[in-house]
């Protein structure tokens, strides 16, 4: 993380070997990465707090076939998000923020980044400013196939485990930098 007096801004590069081998699967359908903030500061994740989004999908699955077509290519989509009841991530009316996510197929490595308003007006967002401490948490989620024939449920893998986004206490502290100041 990084912010300027405007933004706040998000890189992050993960590679196959950063997780236990079973995190990256090939049977892999999408994966999602969740940036969680306790947008008002409060201390409490509740309704209106704030999550961006990132979702790699595979483009060529069949659900119908329960089958890969063809090879596999993929998607990447960014949202951003509000809690409107516990227990669900809504997307925000505005889309405030930029972002945009990469799988490179050859080597597994997740490339995700994106800028974050640190207080664009929406009350469904983050609101802070230089100088505040802000909970958040990152959370890289896999979703899978568990059989070959797809009889059941997709499986479901989360990094890093346990706590969750709806637990304050599995949340990072994160200081925003205050910028220099030049007086004349």
């Amino acid at each position: 993380f990084m912010n300027d007096d405007s933004s706040l801004y998000f890189a992050m590069t993960a590679r196959a070997q950063d997780f236990k081998a079973s995190f990256f699967m090939k049977d892999i359908t999408y994966l999602d990465l969740d940036l969680y903030f306790d947008g008002n500061g409060d201390g409490v994740i509740g309704i209106g707090d704030d999550s961006r989004l990132f979702t790699i999908g595979a483009t060529n699955f069949s659900w119908e076939e329960g089958k890969w077509e063809g090879k596999v290519s993929w998607i990447s989509q960014y949202g951003d998000l509000h809690l409107c009841q516990e227990g669900w991530w809504e997307s925000d009316t505005t889309t405030n923020g930029k972002g945009a996510a990469t799988l490179a197929d050859d080597t597994g490595t997740l490339t995700f980044e994106c800028l974050i308003p640190l207080d664009s007006g929406d009350p469904e967002d983050l609101s802070a400013k230089p100088g505040d401490t802000v909970s958040a948490r990152i959370e890289l989620s896999q979703y899978r196939d568990k059989s070959s024939d797809l009889s059941g449920c997709l499986g479901y893998d989360v990094w890093p485990a346990g706590g969750g986004s709806f637990d304050i206490k599995s949340y990072s502290k994160l200081v925003l930098a205050v910028g220099p100041s030049f007086h004349q």
